[in-house]
């Protein structure tokens, strides 16, 4: 997190804020450093403590919708799960800020299993359902042509006849559920940046969780069955595998356009290295 701005010198560098400021007496102001498609801002307001994400070219070019993630914490807002919702203007949405530090590495295997479980469970949304093949075509069609790879241009030739059915019922996912996302208040969790969540297909939300993390999957699938009371692993493991490849490819995609937009050489290696993985797929 870096120091904190004026009020002024943040409507410059955000134009969202200046509409904030209209509902609310802003005191103090801080960039939030961390995800790509997260630039958003520690607030200070009358008191108390929130994140404004705003609603920007970036968000929009990774297919974010500020109204559809306010509906999920809206939904929440009677669990201890995830922060409440507290303002939602055009330009963006105020959320409560989560005290607490972010969840270890090394602990992912022991918490995210059990959370991905309680998400899972919960009542539907009036969310609309998550196409992985759309998804991956609005990513896609945002590179610029320079970033359109033969590599990459050959994959979607590839996955474009790839079957993406649902293996499950849908429900309710979050879709980034990585340990950085987790925020951990004296063994208490609360799960943050919600803005990919919508309704899918739970073993694609589990395949995501086990790729993001880097953890073995036969562990989590374990873990996560327990949790929900699942007697069968195999359907659950054979439609994590069926997911993965669909997983890095939506990765690449999402870290080359990341790469994109912000010429920061740590996404061009994450898309290339995911991209490599893909490379056995089509050979």
């Amino acid at each position: 997190m870096t120091s904190s701005i004026t009020v002024a010198q943040a409507c410059e560098l955000d134009a969202s804020i200046k509409e904030l400021c209209q509902h609310i007496e802003v005191s103090q102001l801080e960039p939030l450093s961390g995800g790509l498609s997260n630039r958003c801002w520690k607030i200070t307001a009358e008191g108390r403590q929130f994140v404004w994400r705003p609603v920007s070219s970036i968000s929009m070019a990774f297919d974010i919708n500020r109204h559809q993630e306010y509906k999920t914490l809206y939904s929440l807002r009677e669990l201890d799960l995830a922060p409440m919702p507290e303002l939602l203007l055009d330009s963006g949405l105020l959320v409560e800020w989560a005290d607490g530090t972010e969840l270890p590495a090394k602990h992912a295997l022991s918490v995210l299993p059990s959370l991905l479980a309680e998400i899972h469970e919960q009542p539907h949304t009036e969310l609309p359902l998550l196409s992985i093949k759309e998804r991956c075509q609005h990513y896609w069609l945002q590179l610029h042509p320079e970033n359109q790879t033969e590599l990459g241009k050959r994959l979607v030739v590839y996955f474009e006849q790839l079957d993406t059915q649902f293996r499950f019922p849908p429900t309710l996912c979050h879709f980034d559920l990585g340990y950085y996302n987790i925020v951990d208040n004296k063994g208490k969790y609360k799960v943050i940046d919600w803005e990919y969540a919508c309704l899918g297909d739970p073993s694609q939300d589990l395949a995501m969780t086990i790729i993001a993390n880097e953890l073995e999957a036969d562990l989590v699938i374990e873990q996560y069955c327990q949790q929900r009371s699942i007697s069968n692993m195999t359907p659950w493991q054979n439609a994590v595998a069926h997911w993965q490849p669909w997983i890095i490819y939506l990765g690449a995609l999402w870290f080359r356009l990341g790469y994109q937009l912000w010429q920061q050489d740590e996404y061009l290696q994450r898309a290339e290295q995911y991209e490599g993985l893909l490379a056995e797929l089509i050979e």
